[in-house]
């Protein structure tokens, strides 16, 4: 079994996990209108202006793209490491998700960082060759020793899924000692504002239903259990789901909830019915999109005979930080892991719950060790 032994958090509410932590437990919020785009344009919005969740203090402020999120990133691992001392750990691997930037490429958004035209490239195409040696020069600061493998995905909420499972099999063969997981995102730049907008997915004065962006960081480090009896922080990974729905968040067809319910089958599947029982808490990447609340419902309806989750309750890291992309995937794993690790999830089993724009879903049981 693999125990998750640390965490690393900036985002809207605070430049470290345990300030972010705290403030989204007390349900603090901190959104305002945001400075990244001129919103009083009559062509975009209607004029309408649109709040989000900037990060704290300013991070990054004036920065997009790969610095933005390179000043990120360092900030969430810089507070992974000074809570979670590397000293003894060995060979580290270090998995990490960017955004594949599905909304853009399906709306046709435009670049803002492209300075000449591309049309036969999609912009997720651009972006992948933008990042290349990203995770180079992320560690190349010395933030973590002895980084034996390097890997970078690019996804949505559930791009965490893939990352994790490779993670997971690098540490059964004996190839890495240690893995620090996580996901760095900004749904606050201009050209996702767009994107969502042409989308109708913000919320705003003229749309009830709709996400307020966001933007942040996380990190966890998952270490064999065996390896980790010196460490304060103990919380283990019981089972992970994934699937691939044929659908997608932009289709014109109304949610199935059947790729959910199927990364959901596959990881509680694998619990007793004794650990089953012992569920008290989803943390769901429920944003304010109706489609996603959607799928929610009919994926709970799918899992009602095998597979109850009615009686838990649910929590929703949005409500804080705002939509944050594909760093929602680790918020809501260090949102669960705090929570099992304080005692105030008040439960044993926590199930983390994520869904991509794109189709891909993931699935996590995590329970307190």
């Amino acid at each position: 079994m693999n125990v998750i032994t640390g965490i690393g958090l900036v985002s809207a509410l605070g430049l470290d996990s345990s300030t972010s932590l705290a403030a989204a437990r007390a349900g603090l919020s901190r959104s305002m209108t945001l400075r990244t785009v001129n919103a009083a344009r009559e062509d975009f919005l209607a004029g309408s202006p649109v709040a989000g969740h900037s990060m704290a203090c300013g991070l990054a402020d004036g920065f997009v793209g790969r610095p933005k999120a390179m000043i990120i990133g360092r900030a969430a691992l810089t507070d992974l490491v000074t809570t979670a001392p590397f000293g003894a750990l060995g060979r580290v691997g270090l998995y990490v998700v960017l955004s594949d930037y599905f909304l853009i490429d399906e709306t046709r958004g435009d670049d803002s960082l492209v300075t000449e035209p591309r049309p036969d490239e999609s912009f997720g195409t651009i972006w992948r060759r933008a990042t290349s040696g990203f995770v180079e020069e992320l560690t190349g600061v010395g933030l973590l020793p002895s980084v034996s493998t390097q890997r970078l995905y690019y996804g949505g909420h559930a791009g965490i899924g893939e990352a994790l499972l490779d993670a997971q099999a690098d540490l059964a063969s004996r190839r890495v000692d240690a893995c620090v997981i996580g996901a760095i995102d900004s749904c606050v730049e201009p050209r996702v504002l767009r994107a969502a907008a042409h989308a109708a997915l913000l919320k705003t004065e003229a749309e009830a239903t709709g996400f307020l962006p966001g933007e942040g960081a996380a990190f966890f480090l998952l270490q064999r259990e065996a390896d980790s009896t010196d460490r304060p922080v103990r919380v283990a990974i019981d089972a992970v789901g994934t699937a691939k729905d044929e659908s997608h968040s932009l289709a014109e067809a109304p949610p199935t909830g059947v790729g959910l319910a199927a990364a959901l089958e596959q990881c509680l599947g694998s619990l007793g019915a004794e650990a089953h029982a012992e569920i008290g808490v989803v943390v769901s990447d429920l944003n304010g999109e109706e489609r996603r609340a959607l799928e929610w419902g009919y994926c709970l309806v799918r899992l009602q005979p095998r597979h109850p989750l009615g009686h838990a309750r649910v929590w929703l890291p949005a409500m804080s930080f705002g939509e944050t992309g594909c760093a929602s995937g680790p918020i809501a794993v260090c949102t669960a892991v705090r929570g099992l690790d304080r005692g105030y999830a008040g439960t044993r089993r926590i199930v983390v719950v994520l869904s991509s724009e794109s189709g891909q879903k993931t699935a996590l049981c995590l329970s307190a060790n």
